[in-house]
This record gives structure tokens, sequence and C-alpha cells, in this order.
């Protein structure tokens, strides 16, 4: 399974860096709140559409993401000092699937399930174990194995 994880990031950063993005400082960028989660990027009211390079305020720190009508869709990586600490995965704009965080040797030290910008199923983190949760809230590991349950019914 390790395996196939690296393979796929190894895969996604070579599909990344074929792909030509633009770039823009953040500072340039305004960023609105849809709902109060929902983050939109736009540029003098234009929203961002296309792949983009996001610098943050210090060199080495940025963002690479697509974004379609202002909002993040697809994997988003973010580095600090030009090494990857973060991929998370975004559909109109919320965090949905797996999302990781990567210590400065670049193994995985957490990995969150997100549902519609929730933490939703099971969060790992290298130091304290494994969680659970339904929409935000933690669970017991029955309380989630029950949803599961019901979900597979319906």
């Amino acid at each position: 399974m390790k395996i196939l994880a690296q393979f796929l990031l190894i895969l996604s950063g070579f599909y990344a860096v074929c792909q030509e993005y633009k770039e823009l400082h953040i500072t340039e960028v305004d960023i609105d709140l849809l709902d109060g989660s929902i983050m939109v990027f736009s540029i003098l009211g234009k929203p961002l559409n296309g792949y983009y390079k996001l610098n943050n305020y210090s060199k080495g720190d940025y963002t690479i993401a697509t974004f379609i009508d202002g909002k993040v869709h697809g994997i988003s990586r973010n580095y600090i000092q030009d090494k990857l600490v973060g991929l998370n995965r975004y559909t109109n704009g919320l965090e949905n699937g797996e999302c990781l965080g990567y210590d400065e040797e670049g193994n995985i030290y957490i990995r969150i399930n997100m549902k519609d910008g929730k933490m939703h199923g099971l969060v790992w983190h290298r130091d304290s174990g494994e969680k659970y949760y339904l929409m935000d809230k933690e669970v017991t590991m029955d309380v989630y194995n029950e949803y599961l349950a019901k979900q597979q019914k319906n």
C-alpha cells in the first residue's frame, strides 16, 4: 500500500510538472468566504480559473492548485521551503477525500479523511494514533462502524 501511495504521489507530481501554471503572490489575490467555509479566490473581482502557483509571504512557501470559478478543485499541494508538506483534495472549494501531511523527511505524519470540508472517517496521526469522526464530531470506532453498516444498507 505504501508503494502504491508513493507511486501515485510521484505520478500526480509528474502530471503537475507537465502542466503550466500561472504564478501569483497571495497579496495579489482577494479571498472571500462563501457560507463561512468555501474560499473563493479572485483578482479584481474575476474568479481564478486554471492552474496556479500561489506564493505565500516567505520565499519557498507556496500552494499549487487548480481553480474553477475561484474555488479550489482537485489536488492542492502545499510547500514550505520548497518541500511538500501537505496534499489536500477538493471538490468545489471544499476538502473531500484523504488529505495528507508530511514531515521534514517526506514521511506521512497525518491522514485526514474529509467530506464537504469536515473531518469524516478515520483520522490517523503518527503520534496520537487513530480517531474517528462523523462530520467533524469525534466518535468511537464502534459508532463509526455502525454508521458505515447503515450506509452500506442504503
